[in-house]
């Protein structure tokens, strides 16, 4: 089902890209003119506009698009999360390539960001704030930093404080551990939470 997934989304960006080549005599000068968002982004294409260079809107280094994430963020991060802000960049750099990034800076030189992988991300999250959302991505880095802790006492004040409406698959993840790795008090608060999670209409 996923694969198939991804083969309808490559159609859909082939199709636009055939609109493109047909409406378009000149290049384009902006992300808008490229694509649209079926709900509103408020921000997602502006960050786009600030990472490329008419002519070549269409793609981005990886590099580069960390650099423009981490001076756009670092400082609002920083204020509530301190030292979140590069996990969470590259957090979301790996969530639009849909794969992992290497550990090494150096081996990421010559990877490009495309603006059709940029957009069918966001496409798929629904309404958002980008500021909302990357402070969202902080919180919930910091719950799974203090569910993984050895520290019982911190996952069980991390399970009672849980951002329940914002909860994402890293938190979900680390939920599931916690059902087969948490001492019995543990484990009957992840149990709590799941079932409050199920009466909860907007997760």
């Amino acid at each position: 089902m996923y694969a198939l997934d991804r083969l309808l989304w490559e159609a859909q960006v082939l199709e636009t890209v055939c609109q493109l080549t047909e409406e378009q005599a000149e290049a384009a000068a902006s992300a808008a003119e490229v694509v649209q968002f079926l709900t509103r982004k408020e921000g997602v294409l502006p960050l786009w506009d600030c990472c490329v260079e008419a002519p070549n809107i269409y793609s981005c280094p990886v590099e580069w698009f960390l650099q423009m994430l981490s001076t756009q963020y670092t400082a609002p991060i920083s204020e509530q999360h301190p030292g979140l802000t590069d996990a969470i960049c590259v957090k979301l750099v790996e969530d639009v390539l849909n794969w992992q990034l290497p550990r090494q800076p150096s081996s990421t030189q010559g990877e490009q960001v495309i603006i059709f992988q940029y957009w069918g991300h966001f496409e798929s999250l629904g309404a958002l704030v980008l500021d909302t959302y990357m402070m969202e991505l902080a919180e919930e880095a910091l719950l799974v930093q203090n569910l993984n802790s050895d520290d019982q006492d911190m996952v069980s004040c991390a399970l009672k404080h849980m951002p329940e409406g914002h909860l994402k698959k890293e938190g979900l993840k680390a939920l599931s551990l916690l059902l087969v790795e948490g001492n019995s008090k543990v484990v009957i608060i992840v149990l709590a939470q799941l079932c409050s999670l199920t009466e909860s209409p907007l997760f």
